[in-house]
């Protein structure tokens, strides 16, 4: 047996397309670009090659006001700005499907397109699971329908949560990540919205909050090729995206199974309520690193490329790698909901 570390050998499949390693980038990257659901809110900063492992990010914090009229011919004291590091490490991620020849030349179905469009929603939702997981776990700013806990939680999104997450980022210089439009004679049946903060939100999430006064749906302010991919509408300076987590893999937005209080009236497990987290952003809030050069690229060994691990030239394997890391930037310009779906 070769040496390959796979318990799950395709052994009943037919020869694949001859197709170039450039197309199966293109194609496995494509697939996964559409899953990044959260990481394209994050300012991007890359790591160059070769200048280590850790990622150091420093923000001076601002000088305060200095509002005492001078005395003349003295100088005033000066500061010392004060700063903030933040810091994360870099990590890899990947995963790959191992064929034999055999499968090759005995299936039916050309398998090795569909291989790779699996690989690249794999690729995709993983990323962007992993992202997620990092901005969902922000330590301030976070609104609860009810209470002051997660387990708490037996309520759905209302006005005023919507509000004071508007409030609470606006207050603070939270940056605007998505422009206003205003109506134009082109579009005068179409409704002017305000810079807004992208909310990335569950589909159980969206179905309460298209019931809320004040929320607008997409297409009555965007003509359809305008729209922004996921985008499905806005509430004043919040505009929400819809992130679905296909198969119930764990992915798109961040769902706590029985993580709420005691209620059947909403949607909920054995009784125990389903918190649903709705993660807001506002610009430089949450920071992606990706290696630079290498982030998120395929990987494919032809049958006997392992030398003598397989002797007789009978595993192939297509996969993929990447090289990332992620920090929350500054905790109170990334905000998060955590509510009930109602039934």
């Amino acid at each position: 047996m070769p040496n390959v570390q796979s318990t799950s050998l395709v052994t009943d499949l037919a020869s694949p397309p001859d197709f170039s390693q450039t197309y199966f980038d293109k194609l496995l990257l494509s697939r996964a670009m559409y899953y990044f659901y959260h990481s394209r809110w994050a300012t991007s900063r890359p790591l160059r090659q070769k200048t280590g492992l850790n990622v150091v990010m420093r923000r001076y914090l601002h000088l305060n006001p200095q509002i005492t009229a001078l005395t003349q011919g003295e100088p005033p004291e000066g500061k010392i700005p004060a700063l903030d590091d933040y810091t994360a490490a870099l990590s890899q991620f990947g995963d790959f499907i191992s064929t034999t020849d055999f499968a090759e030349m005995t299936a039916t179905d050309p398998f090795l397109n569909e291989f790779y469009e699996l690989l690249g929603e794999q690729a995709g939702y993983s990323v962007d699971t992993i992202y997620r997981n990092v901005a969902v776990a922000g330590t301030s700013n976070i609104i609860y329908t009810n209470g002051t806990a997660r387990t708490a939680v037996t309520s759905i999104l209302d006005n005023n949560d919507l509000d004071r997450m508007i409030r609470s980022l606006s207050s603070v210089g939270g940056r605007t990540m998505i422009g206003g439009m205003a109506v134009s004679q082109a579009n005068s049946n179409m409704y002017p919205v305000l810079p807004g903060y992208p909310c990335v939100i569950h589909p159980n999430t969206y179905h309460d909050i298209q019931n809320i006064s004040g929320f607008r749906s997409v297409e009555t302010y965007k003509a359809a090729g305008n729209m922004m991919e996921g985008e499905v509408g806005r509430y004043r300076q919040l505009v929400f995206f819809v992130a679905p987590d296909a198969d119930s893999l764990g992915a798109g937005a961040r769902v706590f199974t029985s993580g709420g209080g005691t209620s059947s009236a909403v949607d909920n497990t054995a009784g125990t309520v389903d918190v649903y987290a709705s993660i807001v952003f506002a610009k430089d809030g949450f920071t992606i690193v990706p290696l630079d050069g290498t982030s998120t690229r395929t990987i494919t060994k032809e049958r006997g490329s392992a030398g003598t691990a397989d002797p007789l030239s009978q595993i192939s394997t297509m996969g993929w790698i990447t090289s990332i890391t992620s920090l929350r930037t500054n905790e109170s310009w990334l905000g998060r909901f955590e509510s009930a779906a109602s039934l």
